[in-house]
């Protein structure tokens, strides 16, 4: 049995040719891959945002917190403010009204052209 060296060239160059088809094919898988592997964040780099969110996280519920401290605080000081306020008021309406209208008829009795007709007589 003799083999025709053409005929085995022929098969060998489809094996050749069906082999190097499926290299291609396997080579542009293999870089399908790995473009999709660079495109995924890597669980390191997850690790570190979600680190760096938590500690912001924590900031920031801590400036909430000072800031409704101070808010209270500030009511306070408000409310104590008012309440002065309103004393000086009263103390105003107390001493110093009876006062200016004391000193007001003072000089309309010192003065007789400012004073009313009738306390003149």
């Amino acid at each position: 049995m003799q083999v025709d060296p053409h005929s085995t060239i022929r098969r060998q160059s489809v094996i050749i040719e069906g082999l190097s088809l499926e290299a291609d094919d396997l080579k542009r898988k293999v870089q399908k891959l790995e473009d999709e592997l660079s495109s995924v964040p890597v669980v390191n780099e997850i690790q570190n945002k979600l680190h760096q969110m938590e500690s912001k996280l924590e900031e920031t519920e801590t400036f909430a917190y000072q800031v409704v401290e101070e808010n209270v605080t500030l009511k306070s000081e408000i409310e104590a403010l008012e309440s002065e306020i309103s004393e000086v008021q009263d103390t105003f309406r107390i001493v110093i009204l009876p006062l200016v209208t004391f000193v007001c008829l003072s000089v309309c009795l010192s003065d007789k052209k400012m004073m009313p007709k009738n306390l003149k007589e």
